[in-house]
């Protein structure tokens, strides 16, 4: 939210309705450039409780690695929510959602809403 609002880029959390994931790296390029740890959580945390997010943060990648690094879980999650696929949603849902633990990642939290 600090980079986009030096870039005049402002924008309301508040107002998200579709379901959002939020994934970043933990280097430095991420860390002290686009979003760090805590910004990504304040941004995790604006969006509506009754919105489906989620939220992890890639252990040792920086933002130019996140293209590849999180591919995977993108993909499982546009799977999920624009096909249906049940076998992408279990990367997401359930008390054992894959990606919480996925030691690659920290820092994850879960709001799914169906």
């Amino acid at each position: 939210m600090t980079l986009a609002k030096g870039l005049q880029w402002d924008y309301d959390l508040g107002l998200v309705s579709a379901p959002i994931f939020l994934v970043s790296g933990t280097g430095s390029a991420d860390e002290d450039l686009v979003v760090s740890g805590q910004q990504l959580t304040d941004i995790y945390n604006a969006v509506p409780d009754n919105v489906t997010k989620v939220m992890a943060r890639r252990s040792g990648a920086d933002h130019p690695d996140m293209l590849t690094s999180a591919d995977g879980y993108m993909t499982a999650w546009f799977m999920w929510l624009l096909q249906n696929d049940e076998d992408a949603a279990r990367a997401f849902t359930g008390d054992d959602a894959e990606i919480l633990s996925n030691e690659l990642y920290q820092d994850q939290q879960i709001n799914i809403r169906q």
